[in-house]
């Protein structure tokens, strides 16, 4: 891979901020060593992520089960 269409941060975008109000719970739970709601926000992250890239739900399937091979 030589380029990823990875937009800038911008706050009127309502997915970005969602994304960021996502990670902040995401650490959250991490320090709190809460393990099942990491995995449920993650999961959320991913989809977010995917819409933001125009990924399908089909094609994120694919993604994951990709990285759960590696």
């Amino acid at each position: 891979m030589k380029t990823l269409a990875i937009p800038r941060f911008n706050k009127a975008d309502g997915v970005h901020t969602y994304l960021t109000d996502l990670s902040r719970q995401c650490h959250a739970a991490a320090e709190k060593n809460d393990d099942a709601r990491v995995a449920e926000l993650e999961a959320e992250i991913d989809e977010a992520a995917a819409s933001l890239w125009g990924i399908t739900a089909t094609e994120l399937k694919a993604i994951q089960n990709a990285l759960r091979e590696m």
